[in-house]
């Protein structure tokens, strides 16, 4: 009786081990753990963003995010701009950005070896723009040579695509070549501009005016842009305009009843970077985003395009009331009175 009873707790130790042993088993297996299955399906792949993304920009990142999310495990990290981002991508494998194709080929100049890791893939057109006080625009336009004084000039943060672009052309360029450069950006930079601390912003954008930057200015009462940036560029040499061609843009926004604008500027592209290294099943799923179109302006549909028309019908009818408001006062003289008004 006694080594029956010794017989059973030993089944039982025994049983309750194996049951224990097959757990840990199972739970630390990378064939059953979902975990491990997904470290196994899914490879961890960085995108890279500029430091200042907006409207049409922000609408291309995220789309093509997330694309890549359903192959990727993705990581996001914020570069500076497209310099500092190539120099990511082209020292980790597992990272892609989207950058200027100007600034893509400067690098490639500097660092002659990335020319055989780095690609880039898709092309959608960005541009050189000047705001300048409407008074400078006036002049500028009213001038037959179309000769200007820039005493100071703002370009954004140093390390950002505008001054990166341009820190080869400018010291070639006698207009501004002796001007005081200011690296403030944003609001900033505008603010700046506003109260004549310098002549004039420049900044790379993309050739609409449904950019939030494009809208500030053209609503601004004090500012315009500038109908010709190759006025400040003049004389300029060709080699340090890499990566950009000269052109005629015309910028118009989808209301029809604004006003197109045309401006003479130079302009390049963006595309997504990618390190070639990687095994080549893994490119073309990144680069899938691109071959189907996500960087093409058709393709791009920004939010802040129903947020502006929102924002236009309201100040529309709000400048309708206050004219009936305006007209009821004149002919029958006294304030409309609502409901709420009329109770004592």
């Amino acid at each position: 009786m006694c080594m029956t009873w010794k017989t059973s707790i030993y089944r039982e130790v025994m049983y309750s081990a194996w049951l224990l042993m097959f757990t840990l088993l199972y739970v630390l297996s990378p064939l059953n753990s979902k975990v491990g299955f997904a470290q196994e399906s899914q490879t961890e792949l960085t995108f890279l963003s500029g430091g200042l993304l907006q409207d049409t920009e922000n609408d291309i990142y995220q789309r093509i995010l997330d694309e890549l999310s359903d192959d990727f495990h993705m990581k996001q990290e914020v570069s500076l701009g497209s310099y500092q981002a190539l120099e990511m991508v082209w020292g980790r494998p597992n990272s892609v950005a989207i950058v200027q194709r100007n600034i893509f080929d400067m690098f490639r100049q500097d660092v002659p070896l990335s020319a055989d890791t780095l690609e880039i893939y898709g092309s959608r057109p960005i541009c050189l723009f000047a705001v300048l006080r409407k008074n400078m625009v006036n002049s500028l336009t009213s001038n037959k040579d179309n000769e200007i004084s820039v005493k100071a000039f703002s370009l954004g943060p140093r390390d950002g695509d505008t001054a990166i672009s341009l820190q080869r052309v400018i010291p070639t360029a006698p207009i501004i070549s002796s001007a005081r450069a200011d690296y403030r950006g944003g609001t900033r930079a505008i603010s700046a501009l506003r109260d004549g601390n310098v002549d004039v912003h420049f900044f790379m954008d993309f050739p609409t005016l449904e950019q939030k930057s494009m809208r500030r200015i053209i609503d601004d009462d004090s500012l315009d842009l500038a109908p010709n940036i190759l006025t400040f560029l003049k004389g300029a040499n060709g080699t340090s305009l890499l990566g950009f061609l000269p052109t005629e843009v015309e910028l118009r926004a989808d209301g029809f009843w604004e006003p197109k604008r045309s401006i003479r500027t130079i302009c390049t592209s963006v595309g997504l970077v990618v390190n070639n290294t990687l095994p080549y099943q893994k490119l073309d799923k990144i680069v899938r985003p691109i071959s189907e179109g996500y960087l093409e302006e058709g393709v791009i549909i920004s939010v802040g395009k129903v947020r502006r028309y929102i924002d236009d019908l309201s100040d529309w009818m709000t400048d309708i009331w206050s004219r009936l408001v305006q007209a009821w006062e004149v002919f029958w003289g006294g304030p409309i009175k609502t409901p709420e008004s009329s109770k004592v």
